[in-house]
Order: structure tokens, then C-alpha cells, then sequence
């Protein structure tokens, strides 16, 4: 009969063993899908970059802008609110 201490460093082995397969296992997906998008986007377009995730900045009539896209889906930034709630929190704090 094992002890109660064994029984749980068991436990705990298991977890990190099973933590570690989950790690494993969804770094080589990913790697392999950024291997495929990245061989097709040289294939067909004659590039050399990942085509799945974007970033790249862009102006639009109120200031700076990003533009995301995620699987040609695009989602735009805004940066005007976060650089004005970012100036309001260095005038609270008295930061210049």
C-alpha cells in the first residue's frame, strides 16, 4: 500500500506529464500550419511571409490606425482613444 505523500507526488507527475503533451502537441500544430501557410504564400503569391496573421498600420481621418487580419478577416485599431486615455493618465499622475 503506497503512501499518502507517493499517491500525490504521482499526481503531481501526471499533471506536468500531461501538461507538457498539451504543450507539446499544440506548438507542432501550430508550427506545421505556419510551415504550410508559408510554403503556399511562396507558391502562389512569391512571398515570404506568414499570410494567416497580419499587422500593418494605417491612417484613417481621426489619426493612427491598425489594421489586423486574422485569416482575411480584418479587425482596425484605433490608437486616437487609447494615446488620448493614455495622456489623461499622465496629467492625473503629473507625468509630462
Amino acid at each position: 500500500m503506497e503512501s499518502r505523500l507517493e499517491k500525490y507526488r504521482q499526481i503531481r507527475r501526471l499533471k506536468r506529464k500531461y501538461a507538457f503533451s498539451v504543450i507539446l502537441f499544440l506548438s507542432l500544430l501550430l508550427s506545421g500550419i505556419l510551415a504550410a501557410d508559408t510554403s503556399v504564400n511562396r507558391l502562389i503569391k512569391n512571398e515570404k511571409e506568414i499570410g494567416i496573421i497580419s499587422v500593418s498600420p494605417m491612417e484613417n481621418d481621426h489619426g493612427p490606425c491598425y489594421e489586423i487580419r486574422i485569416m482575411n478577416r480584418s479587425i482596425v485599431l484605433d490608437l486616437t482613444y487609447l494615446n488620448r486615455d493614455i495622456q489623461r493618465i499622465k496629467q492625473l499622475f503629473g507625468w509630462l
